[in-house]
């Protein structure tokens, strides 16, 4: 099963003077993958990479939307938490945002 969207050079190229804005490219492209297959089932065959990406999405969404007290009352501690996603962002150039984490992790804990 074909996981993987379609993204032209130039809008990566375009995308990948921010390390964010590239993450947000590829969400918005994985987004099309998931809503063309007409189900969340897909994601089953996403990689760890690709669920990490994911697992980025829902952090941003609660995050934003109401703060780590949203994320973990919504049940996304251990999704966010409890997986390589700091490390991961860290290897992507999102050294702070991992940070971030990583210190909320703590006081989840």
């Amino acid at each position: 099963m074909n996981t993987l969207p379609s993204i032209s050079q130039q809008d990566i190229k375009a995308a990948s003077e921010q390390p964010d804005e590239l993450i947000y490219l590829l969400i918005k492209r994985y987004n099309d993958v998931i809503v063309a297959s007409g189900s969340r089932e897909i994601m089953a065959h996403f990689t760890m990479e690709q669920n990490i990406l994911w697992a980025f999405n829902a952090l941003d969404g609660q995050v934003c939307n109401g703060g780590f007290i949203q994320l973990i009352e919504n049940k996304y501690g251990g999704y966010i938490f409890y997986t390589p996603l700091s490390d991961l962002l860290r290897e992507w150039g999102l050294v702070h945002t991992a940070d971030i984490i990583d210190r909320a992790r703590l006081i989840y804990e």
